[in-house]
């Protein structure tokens, strides 16, 4: 969509979203949605949060087909085993799909007089028409005839379908290793999706080579995952325990083990072999935003909200698991504590290598500080060998001093009083072990590396010392 003309004509679509007359859902109309817009921009930017509110409370049942139509397209995309193909089934249309359906859904969660609507619209098992060749016998010639031949007959019936959610997040799942899509395509693909591990780490020791093609497409993916896992947010906090987002609860207690495991480290490995430091410049977030960078805050988000998810039980048998928390808490190897206490660290040392630079605001601080913080703290809580491997190495010391940094740093700002509070629970499950205290009664050495908010004039003690005098 190049052209203003195009955007007219997509913008005069929307326009017509609203109208009171239901639009058939065989209508040509609906192909705009996802032929027209060449990009993110179009879509948020024309299809603004008037247009969409304005059709929801107008025009139900056409916000209805649109997502309908959307889903199905997306569907029919997934299965065609030409896909990524530029006439066939092509990439563009899977993409603005995506968006569209990243546009609508918050309007729709934000609705209270839409929940049962939404709920039955997304979670109830669906009739699909099938149609069953039944025999049935025909007369040749006249009634005393006695032979008779067959001849079939097409009756419609109905299906039971699964949930239109539970399809739409595991299609969004598949496209996440998908060929030619997500994943680089090579010759001895034999399947369109492939489990593969994104980048080397927690359970992989290469990495693949993705173009920003791929990674752009993982981060328009994500975002729309990330959105289904939004309706919390639209939900009173005394409700979320026991109803739970249904979304959530279904990748969660997914029992296939591969998924979840290339699900988990493909999300863990990505936040975590992020390098800000490489190949930068003084002042380039000036310049230029990193596209890449948007990708590991998705990755780091939708990670922390599938272990944070906490399963809704029902009371009649044993608790729900979550698999994507199990699983973190079965690490086991040295080698993916290291990689993992790198990762982290790496991220949460940005802003002290800001602050210590002979260049004042040359490195800027990455966004998602107080998202790795949490993913310390949650590893912490969920692997005991990963907390012991904190404490038993000089890690201890490095985090204890970063977490004191953070808590020293946002201590006067009422906007990140969060961030303090989180602080202050990292010491206290740290504290929790004996070995900590072991720790704490080392002499501190590491006083000229400090940043100067942190630094004690003629300061002599112990690693105990200075977590109380700070």
């Amino acid at each position: 969509m190049g052209n203003s003309d195009s955007k007219f004509v997509f913008k005069q679509g929307i326009f017509k979203l609203s109208e009171p007359a239901a639009i058939p859902a065989d209508d040509p109309y609906w192909k705009g949605f996802w032929e027209l817009p060449e990009s993110s921009e179009d879509v948020f930017s024309l299809f603004s949060p008037v247009d969409v509110r304005r059709a929801r409370d107008s025009a139900l049942p056409n916000i209805e087909t649109l997502i309908l139509s959307l889903t199905t397209r997306l569907f029919a995309l997934r299965q065609h085993r030409a896909f990524p193909h530029i006439e066939a089934a092509p990439e563009k249309h899977a993409l603005n799909c995506i968006r569209v359906l990243t546009r609508l859904l918050p309007f729709v969660y934000e609705a209270d007089h839409l929940e049962v609507w939404e709920d039955k619209f997304f979670w109830a098992k669906r009739k699909r028409r099938s149609k069953s060749r039944l025999a049935k016998p025909e007369a040749l010639f006249d009634q005393s005839q006695e032979e008779e031949d067959t001849v079939v007959e097409e009756k419609e019936q109905f299906e039971d379908v699964r949930p239109l959610g539970e399809e739409l997040v595991d299609t969004l799942i598949d496209l996440l290793f998908c060929t030619g899509f997500t994943l680089p395509a090579t010759e001895r693909s034999r399947n369109k999706v492939t489990y593969a591990i994104w980048q080397k780490g927690v359970g992989c020791n290469t990495s693949l080579s993705s173009s920003k093609e791929h990674e752009s497409n993982r981060t328009e993916i994500l975002r729309l995952l990330l959105t289904l896992s939004s309706k919390s947010l639209y939900m009173p906090a005394h409700i979320l325990p026991t109803k739970g987002v249904k979304a959530l609860t279904y990748i969660t207690t997914c029992p296939d083990k591969q998924l979840v495991l290339s699900l988990l480290c493909s999300q863990l490995n990505t936040a975590l072999n992020y390098n800000p430091a490489s190949w930068r410049v003084p002042y380039d977030h000036v310049v230029y935003k990193d596209p890449r960078q948007i990708l590991v805050s998705y990755c780091l988000q939708f990670l922390l909200v599938l272990i944070m998810y906490s399963i809704p039980e029902d009371g009649k048998g044993p608790p729900p698991k979550n698999y994507f928390r199990h699983f973190l808490g079965r690490l086991h190897r040295p080698q993916d504590f290291e990689f993992l206490s790198d990762g982290m660290a790496r991220t949460l040392n940005q802003p002290l290598q800001g602050i210590s630079s002979y260049l004042p605001g040359s490195q800027k601080s990455l966004k998602w500080y107080s998202e790795m913080i949490m993913l310390f703290w949650e590893t912490l809580q969920c692997n005991k060998r990963f907390r012991s491997f904190i404490i038993d190495t000089d890690r201890g010391h490095e985090f204890m001093i970063l977490i004191l940094f953070y808590a020293t740093e946002y201590k006067l700002d009422p906007s990140k009083q969060g961030v303090v509070r989180m602080c202050a629970f990292v010491l206290q499950t740290l504290s929790s072990e004996p070995n900590f205290g072991k720790l704490l009664n080392q002499d501190f050495e590491k006083q000229d590396t400090l940043p100067a908010i942190m630094k004690l004039l003629d300061f002599a003690g112990t690693y105990a010392d200075f977590l109380i005098t700070v």
